[in-house]
């Protein structure tokens, strides 16, 4: 709860900073920022009372690390795209990890992108089937920490040479 108690009748403006981890909502803020809620042009008449109730919605992550026959692989490309095409963009660290934090709840495209000759084995222990680069979509509830493990494994090549073509087929 808040309260300002003892206000002169005049016009105000009213900032509000969220706790850490969470977000500020509220329906008739003018200004949202990254670090809050405010609220411009507050007039006060003489003796009037005014309610501006906030929520506070707890953020979401997205985490997790990279390794290689047990090592872990530092700077794998990671990419998180929110449902309205905005894509955020990192590297695994020294330790094969990686984060996205201070999200709002929502649906995201998470992929990672292996580089030439290595692709994607297993997923949180479990085999992966598909070609590089590793693309899931999730949907993240308020103050959700969704975290992957990922193992990257070498690709193979085979290369050849055809025999018995004139030269330049």
């Amino acid at each position: 709860r808040y309260a300002f108690d003892a206000l002169r009748a005049d016009t105000y403006t009213l900032t509000a900073t969220p706790p850490t981890g969470a977000a500020l909502q509220a329906a008739d803020a003018q200004t949202q920022t990254g670090d809050g809620l405010t609220f411009t042009n507050l007039t006060l008449g003489a003796g009037e009372q005014r309610t501006l109730n906030l929520l506070a919605v707890p953020l979401c992550a997205v985490r997790g690390t990279v390794t290689r026959g047990g090592s872990a692989v530092d700077g794998v490309a990671v990419t998180l795209t929110d449902a309205a095409g905005s894509a955020q963009a990192t590297r695994t660290d020294a330790q094969g990890a990686y984060a996205f934090e201070g999200l709002p709840a929502g649906t995201y495209q998470l992929t990672v992108t292996p580089d030439a000759h290595q692709t994607v084995g297993t997923v949180n222990g479990e085999t992966w089937q598909g070609n590089a680069p590793y693309a899931a979509t999730l949907t993240l509830q308020d103050g959700e920490t969704h975290t992957d493990v990922f193992t990257l494994q070498a690709t193979a090549t085979l290369q050849g040479k055809i025999h018995g073509l004139p030269e330049g087929h």
